[in-house]
């Protein structure tokens, strides 16, 4: 099988509506997602499609720029490739293809990472916990409990 990406290839998108609540969308039909980014900034809609997709239990092709490599853990939860080395982009694409029982099982590892460490319960911890660590118990306490502290 011969993969060819061909860099700053024109592509078309449109835009279908806000995706549903769970991660059954059109990102779940494909095969794999590949999120070849060049830039040392990722941008946010780019960590929120390499998300969406693992929630997809998609195995992700991405490229070892900005917060990328610390989402996706090569050869576990997706393959990570030097940005701009398409060869090596095409290589890890082909592997997936070439076994998609291994890249099924990559796939199936990024959804329980996503679902531990990326779902609203998890998301809402780590929120209370970074409030607690700035506010002190104290922003956390009810109005009642204040009142009597004072």
């Amino acid at each position: 099988m011969s993969v060819t990406i061909r860099p700053n290839a024109p592509y078309h998108s449109r835009y279908l509506g806000a995706p549903p609540c769970t991660p059954v969308s059109l990102k779940s039909k494909s095969r794999i997602r590949l999120s070849a980014a060049t830039t040392t900034i990722t941008p946010l809609t780019t960590l929120l499609a390499v998300l969406e997709a693992m929630a997809c239990a998609r195995p992700l092709v991405v490229t070892s720029v900005g917060s990328l490599s610390k989402i996706v853990e090569h050869e576990h939860t997706g393959l990570i490739a030097p940005p701009g080395d398409v060869d090596a982009i095409a290589r890890a694409t082909e592997a997936l293809l070439e076994r998609p029982a291994w890249a099924a099982a990559l796939g199936r590892r990024a959804r329980r990472m996503v679902e531990a460490q990326h779902s609203f319960d998890a998301t809402l911890a780590a929120y209370r916990a970074l409030y607690r660590q700035i506010l002190g118990e104290r922003a956390f306490a009810s109005p009642a409990s204040a009142a009597v502290a004072q």
